[in-house]
């Protein structure tokens, strides 16, 4: 589902017309932020030359914001917090136009093709001197947890990834924006990976987790994909094909804020959303899916399923075909 907001005449659906004085303007475009993404004070530089789109869409259960934007600057203070909590982190992605981001006690500059992850529970300011867009992308930190993605909090308000990987982490964010339900699934997959990566190398540059316990979560990660069709699937099992002891896997999941039973449940849910989203209609069942991706029970998957990726796995097979 896409929703388009516009502002400072763009005849676009659902559009949010401003008014003519500088109360209507922000009064307009801070209703048009708060009510698609979260609550929040836009301010923009020239209010009676602002223009603003922000055009909203939720591929497999994530929520994805593209920003178009003149000159503004957007705070959150902590009354502002209370009143709206979020439950997730925010990823932003940099598409055009320069900025800053204060975060945590910290700035951060954001250029064209630069990415930063930061904390909406924790006050923050965005400064945009000219004409910008982004992608905005709320992540929930169990996703990436689940994905053996370590350290998250040491990232948070610095810039992700290498320079090798700007290209890979943009393509992969930009995909969140297609309309494509077919490719929703596996797009969402792609960039959790790539973030996960992005914060890899970001922990390794900016002091955070040793290199050694980054390495046993992303060896672990590894195992679970090669045996998670395995039904009897269990910490002992990974624990014997990672060559480790079995305390060392509870050790590393829990350094990781999740369980062993949510990183398998998350990779087979990963891979049964692409079997449905890809194959033929007329070979495989659901069920058939379901016992080939590891699960033993059929209720279960469905449930894990629609809570995952907000939709059954027969509507979410129909929406792909």
């Amino acid at each position: 589902m896409e929703q388009r907001v516009a502002a400072a005449g763009e005849d676009q659906p659902a559009a949010a017309r401003v008014g003519k004085s500088e109360t209507a303007h922000q009064s307009v475009w801070r209703d048009i932020v708060c009510r698609n993404f979260i609550e929040s004070s836009p301010s923009p530089a020239d209010p009676d030359r602002f223009i603003g789109k922000l055009s909203t869409r939720r591929p497999a259960g994530l929520d994805v914001a593209s920003i178009m934007s003149s000159a503004q600057t957007v705070s959150r203070s902590t009354a502002e917090i209370d009143r709206s909590p979020s439950q997730c982190l925010f990823f932003i992605w940099q598409v055009d136009g320069q900025g800053s981001v204060e975060h945590d006690g910290g700035t951060t500059t954001l250029g064209c093709g630069d990415g930063v992850l930061f904390d909406p529970n924790r006050p923050y300011r965005l400064t945009f001197d000219d004409d910008f867009r982004q992608i905005c992308v709320k992540v929930p930190p169990s996703w990436l947890r689940d994905r053996c993605v370590a350290d998250i909090d040491k990232v948070l308000g610095h810039k992700l990834g290498v320079p090798a990987l700007h290209p890979v982490l943009g393509a992969a964010t930009a995909a969140l924006m297609i309309d494509n339900d077919e490719a929703a699934a596996p797009a969402v997959d792609m960039f959790l990976e790539i973030l996960g990566r992005s914060i890899y190398w970001a922990n390794r540059g900016n002091g955070g987790a040793s290199s050694r316990i980054l390495d046993h979560a992303e060896r672990l990660r590894q195992t679970i994909a090669r045996h998670y069709a395995d039904e009897n699937l269990t910490p002992s099992v990974v624990a014997v094909a990672m060559g480790c002891s079995l305390r060392q896997v509870h050790k590393i999941c829990a350094s990781l804020g999740t369980t062993f039973g949510r990183l398998v449940l998350e990779v087979r849910l990963g891979a049964a959303s692409r079997a449905l989203a890809g194959g033929d209609m007329s070979v495989s069942r659901i069920s058939d899916i379901a016992y080939e991706c590891g699960f033993n029970d059929l209720s279960h998957f469905c449930r894990s399923f629609k809570a995952r990726y907000g939709r059954t796995p027969r509507d979410y097979r129909r929406g792909s075909a």
